[in-house]
């Protein structure tokens, strides 16, 4: 079981936001910053992964060991991603109004969303009875 923060936000849907490590961070970097709505750390993230590729492309050849130099930044920033990112990403939410209003034991995202709805539920049925 996973440990998860619910966050709400009025006529929204919840976001569950796992604790923890995040392996989505740390495999798909950029994109997982642009979809999370870090927009410019993302860029800034597929913009260095492209110049990346276009050294190699263009220095390979003369420079045998520039692949593991232009590596190193990018898994450092891979992985700050993977360890703070989850952090961040509450960060942002509760800056766009959302709220935490329950922590969830889970296995995944959609179950943690799904108890909080239940409980809700149940919350509910006792009030109006």
């Amino acid at each position: 079981m996973k440990h998860f923060k619910i966050y709400s936000r009025s006529q929204e849907k919840n976001k569950a936001i796992k604790q923890g490590f995040s392996y989505p961070a740390l495999i798909f970097t950029p994109i997982w910053a642009i979809v999370k709505g870090m927009w410019v750390a993302g860029t800034i993230i597929l913009f260095l992964t492209l110049a990346r590729y276009t050294f190699l492309i263009l220095f390979a050849k003369h420079y045998p060991f520039i692949d593991q130099i232009l590596d190193l930044p990018l898994l450092i920033i891979s992985l700050v991603f993977g360890f703070k990112g989850n952090k961040w990403w509450e960060s942002i939410l509760t800056s766009r109004g959302f709220v935490l209003v329950d922590s969830i034991e889970a296995i995944n995202q959609e179950q943690a969303i799904n108890q909080y709805n239940y409980k809700l539920h149940e919350k509910y049925a006792l009030t109006n009875q």
